[in-house]
């Protein structure tokens, strides 16, 4: 009687094993590929582009921007320096600075080409400098707070340009602004490789050469490694994203003459990889 029984139990479908099936198949699925769009990928593109767009709904003075851009200098140096084979105290910066711009009125006649088209009297709450954090609220504030107030300016500005032209007869006036293609031209910001220790034992090395030089009175070596990007966007959806990289090696000596007086000489090397720069 036993055995007769578990035999229904037997043909039963298991129901952990019907559900066991959906996560198996789940699981084989090959994982989804990272996104091609740039803006999806970096948090500065995707900020700038937010804040544009936002930018042309801006009607608090009863005249809505009919272009605004913004441009974003993001760099990152280290210098490296020596006095007669004394190193110096390296110097890194990090530093992001943007530029905000809107143009009201008209093509033919906006805020700009005038005295006073920077000029703002009114109150700034934006600063140049934009967070170093890759963080997508931060940066769409201090976009938006740049932005504003350039808005503010173009308003202002173009009230005192068209009082300043009712005075004057102008003809064969060319129009102030000209729509442009929309471009494209998003590159790859991949880091250079750059050995510090490395480049801090040449820089003293090539200033400890005049030490044993009659005559020398100072001699210094200077190294700039700059890796940064530059950054642009604007409402007709022109976008720029490029690295801007530049290697400086300086040299400068000065030594006395046998009749008196001094004489100073200085040479600059320059490339845009630190590889690039003559050796040792």
């Amino acid at each position: 009687m036993k055995a007769l029984l578990l035999v229904p139990l037997l043909l039963l479908p298991a129901p952990w094993l019907q559900a066991a099936e959906p996560h198996a198949a789940q699981a084989e699925r090959p994982p989804a590929r990272a996104s091609a769009d740039p803006f999806e990928r970096d948090p500065l593109l995707r900020a700038m582009q937010d804040e544009v767009r936002r930018a042309r709904q801006l009607v608090g003075f009863g005249v809505a921007p009919f272009f605004v851009e913004l441009g974003v200098d993001d760099s990152e140096s280290v210098t490296l320096a020596a006095f007669f084979g004394a190193a110096l105290a390296p110097q890194h910066s990090h530093f992001r600075v943007q530029r905000p711009a809107a143009r009201v009125g008209s093509p033919a006649f906006d805020n700009t080409g005038y005295l006073g088209s920077e000029s703002f009297s009114g109150t700034r709450f934006d600063s140049d400098f934009i967070p170093l954090d890759n963080d997508l609220l931060s940066l769409r504030s201090a976009f938006w707070l740049g932005i504003d107030r350039a808005y503010k300016t173009a308003v202002e500005a173009l009230g005192k340009k068209q009082a300043a032209f009712n005075y004057y007869a102008t003809q064969d006036r060319l129009p102030d602004f000209e729509a442009a293609p929309k471009l494209s031209l998003v590159r790859d910001l991949h880091t250079l490789p750059f050995d510090e220790a490395l480049w801090s034992q040449r820089v003293r090395a090539l200033s400890a050469v005049f030490r044993e030089r009659p005559g020398v009175l100072s001699a210094d070596s200077e190294m700039t490694w700059g890796s940064g990007a530059v950054y642009y966007y604007n409402s007709e959806a022109t976008v720029l994203r490029f690295p801007d990289r530049l290697a400086i090696l300086r040299l400068r000596a000065t030594a006395a003459l046998e009749k008196g007086g001094e004489v100073y000489h200085g040479v600059q090397f320059t490339a845009l990889d630190p590889a690039g720069l003559p050796g040792d």
